[in-house]
């Protein structure tokens, strides 16, 4: 069943409002409902996969290894994320 929201609950889901886990292992992790929006890295981390939401979308960060920094965050929207090292906060919209 679709959830009918107005702009401004719309626009709060975009920005990661319907929660977030945290990922420090090398196994594969998928929200149970929406997708990930956000990733903040919490210290030096590499991703080994990210899995856009649609083809129409890039893999911004999907290369083998792409190093995100401590404290750096990015947008966007996957189905699921895998890293090599290091720990990440993926926020769900």
């Amino acid at each position: 069943m679709k959830i009918k929201l107005n702009n401004v609950e719309a626009k709060n889901a975009e920005l990661g409002q319907g929660g977030s886990f945290l990922v420090k292992d090398t196994d594969a992790h998928t929200p149970a409902s929406g997708v990930i929006v956000a990733i903040t890295a919490t210290e030096a981390s590499a991703i080994s996969a990210l899995v856009a939401e649609s083809g129409d979308y890039v893999n911004t960060a999907a290369a083998a290894s792409e190093a995100l920094a401590a404290g750096v965050t990015v947008y966007g929207r996957w189905t699921s994320i895998t890293l090599n090292s290091g720990a990440v906060w993926c926020y769900i919209g």
